[in-house]
C-alpha cells in the first residue's frame, strides 16, 4: 500500500478495531529515505518487515520501481548489506531470493545465515510458482526450515496468482511449503493480484486450507506499476474499482470519455445493487465526494477493501 495514502489514512490503526487482529506490514524499500517514513506503518502494530525488492529489477519488463531499486542496490551491493548498515532502523529484515535463477532457495539460506546474527527475528520470503517443487528446492527448504528459529516468519509469495484455482500445482505448493514450516508464523502474500490474470481474491481460502496465520496483498493496487511516468493530472479517473467483498472480485465502474467520466463512472457504481454507502466511512467519502481526483479515488477504493477484509474474512 503506497505510503501518500497511509498517511491519509493517518496510519493503519484505524483498521485494527479487534485487539486480536494482528495487522503486520510489509514494506519494500525503494529508497533510503523510506526508512525514515516507518512510523505511519508501526501504528498498526509490530513488527515492520522491511523488504529489499531486488526482485523488481528482475522482471521481463521494467517497472515503474525498477530504476529506483537499481540505485539502491548500486549503493548497498546487497539488501543483505542494507539491512547490516540499517539495523538500527529496522525491526524485522526480509530475505528474498531471486526471481530469475529458477527459485534457487539455497540463495534464502545464505542470506539468512549472514543476517540471523544481527537481528533477534527475520522474515524469509519463498516465490513459489506453478510448477512442481524439484528434489533439490525441497532439499534447500527442509535445510531452511532446520536452521531457522521458531521466531521467524515465513512469507509465501505467489508469482503467479492467476494460476491458483483449485487442485492447481501452484496452490499444492503453497499448501505443502506452509505444512513444512509448520513451526513458524506463516503468511500467503499476493493471492489476490486483479492486474495480473485473475480477478479472485484466492487469499483467505488458501490460507485457511493451508492452516497458516494470514494473508495479504497490495491492497487492491498495482504490484508492478508501469514503467512510464504519468504527469499528476493526467491519470485516468474515468473509470471506478471497488471490491466486491462477498464475491471476492474487484468490480470495474466505467464512465464516459471527456470531463464528466467520473461523474458518471460514480452514477455506475451507485446504480449497483451491491452499494452500500454506510458499509465503511470510505464508502461514505465515495457518497459525499467532498473531493476528486485520482489519489481520492485510490483513497476510497484501497481503504474499502481492507475494511472489507479486515470485517469479512478475520
Amino acid at each position: 500500500m503506497e505510503r501518500n495514502v497511509v498517511d491519509e489514512f493517518s496510519g493503519l490503526r484505524r483498521f485494527q478495531q479487534d485487539e486480536t487482529l494482528d495487522i503486520v506490514p510489509i514494506i519494500e524499500i525503494i529508497e533510503e529515505s523510506d526508512l525514515d517514513n516507518l512510523e505511519v506503518y508501526a501504528q498498526a502494530g509490530t513488527p515492520v518487515l522491511v523488504d529489499v525488492p531486488e526482485y523488481l529489477t528482475e522482471t521481463e519488463e521494467p517497472n515503474g520501481f525498477t530504476a529506483e531499486v537499481e540505485e539502491l542496490l548500486s549503493d548497498f551491493d546487497t539488501p543483505v548489506k542494507f539491512f547490516n548498515k540499517k539495523s538500527d532502523y529496522i525491526g524485522v529484515p526480509v530475505v528474498s531470493g531471486h526471481l530469475n535463477d529458477q527459485f534457487n532457495y539455497s540463495v534464502l539460506f545464505n542470506r539468512y545465515r549472514n543476517l540471523s546474527d544481527d537481528f533477534n527475528r527475520v522474515a524469509i520470503r519463498v516465490f513459489i510458482g506453478s510448477s512442481e517443487l524439484t528434489t533439490k528446492q525441497n532439499k534447500d527448504l527442509r535445510e531452511l526450515r532446520d536452521t531457522i528459529s521458531n521466531e521467524d516468519i515465513l512469507l509465501l509469495d505467489s508469482i503467479e496468482p492467476a494460476e491458483l484455482g483449485p487442485e492447481s500445482t501452484a496452490r499444492k505448493n503453497l499448501t505443502e511449503v506452509a505444512e513444512m514450516f509448520d513451526s513458524n508464523e506463516r503468511i500467503i502474500l499476493d493471492a489476490f493480484s486483479v492486474f495480473r490474470g485473475v480477478n479472485y481474491n484466492f487469499g483467505p481460502a488458501i490460507a485457511r486450507e493451508a492452516g497458516v496465520s494470514g494473508f495479504g496483498d497490495f491492497a487492491h493496487d498495482r504490484r508492478l506499476p508501469p514503467a512510464e511516468d504519468i504527469p499528476m493530472g493526467m491519470h485516468n479517473t474515468r473509470n471506478i474499482y471497488h471490491y466486491d467483498y462477498e464475491d471476492r472480485q474487484q468490480r470495474k465502474f466505467q464512465g464516459n470519455d471527456g470531463y464528466s467520466g467520473q461523474d458518471s463512472a460514480f452514477e455506475a457504481l451507485s446504480d449497483w445493487d451491491k452499494w452500500s454507502p454506510d458499509h465503511c466511512e470510505f464508502c461514505e467519502e465515495a457518497e459525499a465526494r467532498d473531493s476528486e481526483g485520482p489519489t481520492f479515488w485510490k483513497r476510497v477504493r484501497m481503504g474499502h477493501y481492507v475494511e472489507s477484509v479486515v470485517e469479512t474474512e478475520s
